[in-house]
């Protein structure tokens, strides 16, 4: 039976908790919502157990030299990544970052990008008001309710827009956090 990413990430979350006899903590969903190509494409990794390691591994990613690292790993061991399992890799980081900042929702679509807050999240991260800072440029905080972060599309094409997405939660960050990234 096929299980989504989402759903997999989930599932192995919990029963990794409970083999260990640890209280699984329910942790706020991320919402990734990505139109276009972010799958991991059967031909590159057709044995399943390496697609589940697959999986596995980007749903563990922390940070951008986590990322980086994966990235060579994969490439030395199936050799050139496609851009759809390049892409899925970035929304796991995604996902990981986000969930760290009290993220609901990230959307990556062709009409526009940006990030939906859970409405209890303290918007006085001192992280989050650097990268505001950092990237006024291109994002804009909306004070509505849930609070948003919404990303000028100065960048196109979805591997771009996920790449700034990956900056700007990098950035938000809370110091000590994840790495950096930088392209």
């Amino acid at each position: 039976e096929k299980v989504g990413y989402d759903l997999y990430c989930k599932i192995l979350r919990e029963c990794v908790g409970e083999m260990r006899g640890e209280k699984v903590n329910v942790l706020n969903e991320v919402e990734i919502v990505v139109e276009g190509d972010t799958a991991l494409p059967a031909d590159y990794i057709a044995d399943g157990s390496g697609r589940v390691a697959f999986y596995k591994r980007i749903s563990s990613l922390s940070g951008v030299g986590e990322y980086e690292d994966y990235l060579k790993e994969v490439r030395d061991v199936y050799g050139a990544l496609p851009q759809a399992a390049e892409n899925l890799i970035k929304v796991g980081l995604i996902k990981n970052l986000a969930r760290n900042l009290g993220v609901k929702k990230v959307t990556v679509a062709e009409r526009g990008y940006g990030i939906v807050f859970y409405e209890d999240v303290s918007l006085r991260n001192a992280g989050l008001l650097n990268a505001l800072d950092k990237y006024r440029a291109s994002a804009v905080l909306v004070p509505v309710s849930p609070p948003q972060v919404i990303f000028s599309p100065r960048v196109h094409g979805v591997s771009a827009r996920l790449d700034f997405v990956i900056d700007f939660l990098t950035a938000a960050a809370p110091k000590g956090g994840a790495d950096s990234y930088a392209e």
